[in-house]
């Protein structure tokens, strides 16, 4: 990845990560948000700034933008699966195999690529 793409995921990640440590310690999740007259509740907030975080480090990590986004999607969805109770170990089984079959799907390379060419008849 470049230098520059790289500083940036950094930083947004741990921005994000502050800030979601900071949303944890300050905002109770049981009261509602209210910006510009709209209430929502803070559990969408949370899980937008650790979805975020983790895309970042994620793409880091997996150098990657494709496998970051699939690193961040299985932590969200996770962590919305324990929010609304879902805490059986097949739940874990099925999202990493949904994850691995995508990475299965996506994992060619271009060179890999060959275009399609029609069979001769005879």
């Amino acid at each position: 990845m470049q230098k520059k793409l790289l500083y940036g995921l950094g930083i947004g990640g741990v921005l994000s990560s502050v800030l979601s440590g900071a949303f944890i310690y300050f905002q109770s999740p049981f009261t509602f948000l209210k910006v510009l007259g709209f209430s929502a509740s803070p559990i969408i907030l949370f899980f937008l700034l650790v979805s975020i975080a983790t895309f970042c480090f994620g793409s880091i990590i997996g150098k990657n933008m494709r496998r970051g986004a699939l690193i961040s999607l299985v932590v969200t969805a996770f962590l919305v699966m324990r929010y609304f109770g879902f805490r059986n170990f097949f739940h874990i089984i099925l999202l990493t195999s949904i994850v691995v079959l995508f990475e299965l799907a996506f994992f060619r390379t271009k060179s890999d690529q060959k275009p399609l060419e029609a069979t001769p008849k005879t």
